[in-house]
């Protein structure tokens, strides 16, 4: 008879590489054999430390590749970059905390834009009559964590402080209020 391979138990992890500093890994893409991971903040924050980093590792082994340093972080305050992902062309999307902002990179990583830029929402219950807001009852900095693309190219962005999702138009441009 033919021997059957043993698998691993289900939840057994393994080291595969280390994230060099400022570390806390948050954000990761996977495209052609190299993996893409960002960094972010630590729970004791970040203020006035290096702007953060996003890394490339070759995913059969784990080598690093090398970095890119993100451009215009406000480093006076918490910052740090979240959900990635790649567009049908091999660009690269970034969310960034401080600036609330989308951030897309060439295939290089050597330019980068603010692709889009996220308001701060104030709670409804606070809100001027017609003022765009946040279902929520306090008032936080925005979030922008995880998004995904549609088929069209149009974004769609989680905010973690504001219970928001904003819907950002394929091109880029100004973010709006979708749910």
């Amino acid at each position: 008879g033919s021997a059957v391979a043993a698998r691993p138990p289900v939840g057994e992890t393994t080291l595969w590489t280390r994230v060099p500093d400022p570390g806390n890994p948050e954000g990761i893409a996977v495209r052609k054999g190299v993996v893409y991971i960002g960094t972010h903040t630590p729970a004791s924050g970040n203020s006035d430390e290096g702007p953060s980093r996003i890394f490339r590792f070759r995913l059969s082994n784990g080598k690093l590749l090398g970095s890119t340093k993100v451009k215009g972080q406000d480093r006076d305050a918490t910052h740090g970059i979240l959900g990635m992902e790649f567009d049908r062309t091999g660009r690269l999307y970034v969310l960034d905390r401080n600036p609330p902002r989308m951030l897309r990179f060439n295939k290089s990583l050597r330019k980068q834009k603010t692709y889009a830029r996220f308001p701060d929402l104030h709670p409804c219950s606070s809100a001027e009559e017609g003022e765009a807001c946040s279902p929520t009852e306090s008032d936080q900095a925005p979030f922008p964590d995880y998004f995904a693309f549609d088929p069209s190219g149009n974004a769609y962005v989680t905010d973690l402080e504001a219970a928001t999702i904003f819907k950002v138009p394929s091109g880029g441009g100004k973010a709006k209020i979708w749910f």
